[in-house]
Parts: C-alpha cells; structure tokens; sequence
C-alpha cells in the first residue's frame, strides 16, 4: 500500500468517527510568555511545548520540530551534520532562533546550529509559524524560541543511549532550589562514527565502478556544559545562563572516500546571558525586562586535501530593554535591541597564507551594527473573549568588511533600514477560536552575501533585503475527545536573494526574483479509547517564482516539500509499556531554483520523494525509563539535503533515571 493511502485512510478514519463539519484553531496569544509547570498551547499558528511533551521522546530539537505541521527537517546525513529548518515554505536563513530570548542567527551566513541545544537541556520549546514571538523585527518566516531548562523542584536526572553507527549519548542533570532561586547544572557527550553505506561513485580502489561502502572520515563528537541560575528577591527577578560547546566534525570526501582523508571542521562556543525583570507594585507599570548576551564562536577547518587550514572568530553582543505598561484593557511594551557581531577569518594553504584575487581566498575581519527599535501594543475586550495586538519596528542595519590579505585594500561599507510589522486579531465562540494576522516581514543580507569570502563566490554591497507581506486566518474546533485545527495563508516576497554563477564558474548573490506562497494546513486529533490516540496532518505548500532568468521563471521555490502527509498512533499497552508508530509522506521538493531533480533511487520514482517510518517502544516504572526507536523503518530511499542518498534505517536504545 502506497504511504498516500495508508494515510489518507487513517485521515477518513478521524473525520468519519467525529461527524466533524467545520475545522479549527485554538485561541492563539502571540505575547512572549513563559511557560511553568506543564502548561502548553497547540494551535495551527502558535505551539509551546513543555519538557514532558518531548523529555523521553525525541533525540534532537530536530526530531521535536519534525512532528509539528508546516515544519519541515531537511539535513545532511549522519550525526552533527547540517540542518534546514523550514517554516511554511521559508528558507532557514527567514526563520528567527531564540535562546531564552537572545536572536542567534548568524550574521555571516544568516543560519543557527538548530541542535546546539542538546534536549536533555531544554525546558520548553516555543514557536510561531508566521510572527514574532514578543518584541523585535517580523521575520518572514516565522520564530522558534527555546528556553532552557529551569526546573522549580530538586531534580536529579541522567541518562544514557546507544544507537546505530556508533552513536552514543551521555547525559547529566542536576537542579538544586534554595530560599530565593536554584541553580541547575546540565552535561551532554552525543558522538557518533556515521559509518553508514554510501554509494561512492569513484572508490579510490576502483574509481571506474560505483561501489557501496561505509563511509570514512565523517566522525562527530559534541561535548556541552551549562549552568542556569535565578535569584529572586521581592520585585527583582535576574537569571543567568552560561553554556560552553566543543564540536569536532570530520568531514568525508563524498566522491571517492579516500583512506587517507583527515579533513574536520571543529568549532567551541561560550555564551553568556543575562536577564534582569523588575515588577514593581504598581497599577500602569507591569515590569521592565533588560537582556544581555555575550557569544563567541571559534572555528577552525582543515582540508588535508588542499592543505589549506582557517580558522575563523564570531563575536556577538547584544543589549535589549523592555519596559511594559498597563492602562485598562491596553498593554504598551516600547524596545530596543542593540547587536553587535564581528567575523575575522585566517586562511593559509601549505602553512603559507594567500594574496586575496580572483581565485584565492580573501581573509576578511566584517563588523556588523543593528539596531532595532519600536513598540507592541495589546488589547482586550472587557466584555468578549476577543483579543489584538499590533507590532512596529525599525531596524537598521550598519556593516563593513575589509579584506586582510589583498593589496591596496579599501574597506567596504554597506547601510540599510527597514520597516517591519504586524496586526494579529484572535477570538474564540463556544468550541470555536479563530484568529487571523497580517505581517510585513524582513530578512537583512548576511555579510557572506554582501562581501563575500573567496573568489569563486564574490559578493554584492547593493543587494537589498528580502521583504514580505503575509496574510494568515485559522480556526480551531475542540470537543472532548477530538480537535480539528486548520488554517491557510498567503506569502508574496520580493527582492528574494539568490546565488547565480557566471559562464566561468564565479557565483555572486542577487535580488533576482519575487516569490509568492499559498498554503493550507490541517491537523486532526482523536483520542480513540483512553489508551489509544490517533493524529493525522497535511501540509500543501503551492509557490511560484518571478524572475528575469528564464531558467528561473514561472518555477517552485527549491528546498522545500510542496506536500506531506503524516499519521500517528500512541497506544498504552498498560502502566509501563506505550508505543508510537508515525509515518510521513513528502513529494514535490526541487534541488535548485531551475527544478531539476538529479539522482534516482534504483527506479522507485522521484529521488527527491521521501517516505518515512518511525516505530518507538516506551517502558517506565517509578524514576525509571527505556526508549527503543527504530528510524525509517521500511529501509526506504530518498535524498538528503545537500542531494546525496541519504542514511538508512536506524536503531537507538536509551534508559533514563530521573530522582
């Protein structure tokens, strides 16, 4: 039975044994809210997980943000590769990645680490598919915030897995609460050989004959430490978070998995944050809320083929102020956020290091200023469960980049200023909640885009932000047993941002072409007896791009899955025993901007399509708790994010033992 059918008949199962007639949307509240104790909010627009939701349930914030409908998870195979994080159809560059209240997207390339975060550290998981999740400039697509763990009791928890391709898991932590606060403590060690067969298509043996074979040289190793501590005092509330992160990385030769290949890219992160809320007794002023962090990143990359080594420096610094007042049914918050972020990079080849042209690569220190500022205004009704909010802001952004090692080097300057906003309106009737927003979105050009860093890709200090004008309405319909949440939405880009190679093979980024997006999600859930729930998603995304390329014109945007399917069951076999079965359909994903699918898959169709299969046992008695998951069940293959076969079924078995 093909994946579509099985799922659609399980879609017909949930809707026929309801008599549902109308679809919805839980009450939707876009304010910046902290979630305590095991409080969460699922709706099609807005969802809080709490730490119960996905604690024994998931490896990786990945596998969490996988489930959620309009979500999609693309990487490069194996442990500790590269991840794209897609919302409604954006590129992960659009979409905003908070950590407890701190923007991490990277100013150089625009994107995060979406597992820099190990699980086991996580206390709550908030994400927006469309607004901001609080204050700050409206991304275009969408915001996840992770807030890490801060538990309110005395918790001592470790944990420990094993898993296909040499994986293995180790897990330490510890929260300790005293008078007026509590500090925790958390450890993470996550390695994996990712061994796994790959199709080698010139093995150094034999380079005439494709040969499978496990793949060398593509270990990874991941080391985290962090301490959470909060004070509290009368009307004073400060919080501070320390984390550091190892991570080495080394990185396969795809083509010929060469022996003798000892290529990595290693990287350490420290970050600082701090979080200082004042509430004082007051009627009209709430709080006032300040957020600070300090991050630096040092990365160094070795290509033992090339001989060239670099390593490059990330700094960032960021400040933000946030007053709130109360007047009646009116909450104002005014803001400003300052960030600061600076990037050098230090390359030489055979311990010699290269004058910047045409072909070499270019040393570059860039510095990059924002500024953002505006206000959030939220209303109420007295007398009607109706609520608005509407959002302004105005970003500035200041960079300059200069060359290290060219001759008679001028240092390039680039500035910008946009305007960003949105209008949300929510409501709710007897078993209905609707809402619907209106938003101006804006994606700055990273300083790769802008200056560039080598010569085969040179960059462009006229491109122009990405910008875009949303329209989203939802409904929600909730009975005892059974919810149906569904909504639709329109997106029009312009001056999308887009990387073209000229005839000699040197790329440059350009606003070249416009995007319009159109999509419907649908999600249903059934509770069937008190022991078994069944849930079902879809997820149909149509885009089309405008462009003066005629390659590019009148094409999908690439990157993303234009339709997926997905169904679950969980099933409590008794006290102890629970297992979750899921399944998910994806189809029509393009490679690049001119929808050429490259590739096959041994004659099974379309390489990009992707069936997936997921099976997990669950086992818990008193502190106790065992997990045993088995990934892409069915051995099913499909291509990766970087078009390569992907990784096939997969094992992992963890035990959990929580004071």
């Amino acid at each position: 039975m093909r994946p579509i059918y099985l799922i659609g008949f399980i879609f017909i199962l949930l809707c026929c044994s309801s008599n549902v007639d109308a679809f919805g949307e839980s009450d939707i509240d876009l304010e910046r809210i902290v979630v305590t104790g095991e409080r969460a909010n699922k709706s099609a627009n807005y969802t809080v997980l709490t730490r119960s939701d996905f604690i024994n349930k998931a490896q990786s914030l990945s596998d969490i943000l996988n489930q959620i409908n309009g979500i999609q998870i693309r990487q490069i195979s194996g442990v500790g590769n590269p991840v794209a994080v897609s919302i409604r159809g954006s590129s992960s560059k659009q979409v905003q990645l908070y950590i407890d209240g701190q923007l991490i997207n990277d100013g150089q390339f625009g994107g995060f680490d979406l597992n820099q975060i190990p699980v086991e550290h996580i206390q709550s998981i908030e994400l927006s598919k469309d607004q901001t999740i609080g204050t700050g400039s409206t991304p275009i697509g969408g915001a996840i915030r992770i807030n890490t763990y801060n538990a309110s009791k005395e918790v001592l928890r470790l944990s420990a897995g094993l898993g296909s391709f040499g994986m293995q898991e180790f897990n330490l932590t510890n929260n300790l609460v005293f008078s007026h606060g509590h500090v925790s403590v958390a450890a993470s060690h996550l390695s994996s050989d990712n061994d796994y067969s790959f199709l080698v298509k010139q093995p150094i043996a034999n380079p005439g004959h494709s040969e499978t074979m496990p793949l060398l040289n593509n270990e990874f190793e991941k080391n985290t430490v962090s301490i959470n501590g909060e004070i509290r005092h009368e009307f004073h509330q400060l919080r501070i978070n320390w984390q550091y992160t190892k991570q080495d990385k080394a990185l396969p030769l795809y083509r010929n998995n060469a022996p003798t290949n000892v290529s990595s890219l290693d990287n350490e992160t420290t970050r600082v944050g701090l979080n200082y809320l004042y509430q004082p007794s007051s009627t009209w002023f709430e709080q006032v809320e300040i957020e600070s962090y300090f991050d630096t990143k040092n990365e160094h990359y070795l290509d033992s083929i090339d001989g060239v080594k670099g390593r490059y420096a990330t700094d960032k610094v960021n400040i933000s102020i946030k007053p709130t007042v109360v007047s009646g049914l009116v909450t104002v918050t005014p803001f400003i956020d300052v960030n600061l972020q600076d990037f050098t990079s230090r390359n030489t080849q055979n311990g010699v290091a290269r004058r910047c042209n045409d072909s070499a690569i270019c040393d570059v220190k860039v510095t990059q200023r924002q500024w953002i500022w505006g206000g959030r205004v939220d209303w109420r009704s007295e007398h009607s469960p109706l609520t608005s909010h509407f959002l302004l802001s105005q970003l500035r952004d200041d960079s300059d980049n200069i060359a290290l090692n060219k001759h008679n080097n001028e240092k390039e300057v680039s500035r910008d200023n946009f305007v960003s906003g949105e209008f949300g309106i929510n409501s709710s009737w007897g078993a209905y909640s609707m809402a619907g927003a209106l938003s101006r979105g804006v994606r700055m050009p990273t300083l790769f885009e802008l200056y560039g860093d080598r010569g085969a890709f040179k960059g462009n200090g006229n491109l122009k932000p990405e910008q875009s004008n949303g329209l989203s309405l939802s409904v929600d319909y909730t009975q005892a047993n059974w919810s149906l949440n569904s909504a639709i939405y329109y997106k029009q880009i312009d001056d999308a941002i887009v990387a073209t190679f000229n005839s000699f093979g040197i790329g440059g980024y350009g606003n070249v072409n416009e995007a319009s997006l159109a999509g419907w999600e649908l999600q249903a859930d059934y509770q069937l007896t008190q022991d078994i729930n069944f849930y079902g998603q879809i997820n149909l995304i149509n885009s089309k791009n405008k462009s003066g390329f005629v390659a590019f014109n009148n094409k999908k945007l690439p990157g993303v899955y234009h339709q997926e399917f997905s169904a679950k069951v969980s099933y409590a076999i008794n006290d102890h025993w629970s297992v979750d079965a899921s399944t998910q359909y994806s189809k029509g994903l393009y490679f690049n901007l001119a929808n050429k699918v490259e590739g096959n898959t041994q004659g099974n169709g379309n390489p990009s399509d992707r069936w997936v299969t997921n099976l997990q046992a669950n086992w818990q008695y008193q502190a106790y708790t065992l997990s045993i998951g088995v990934s892409n069940l069915l051995d099913e293959d499909y291509r990766d994010l970087a078009n390569r076969p992907a990784q096939g079924r997969s094992f992992l078995i963890k035990f959990s033992f929580e004071e």
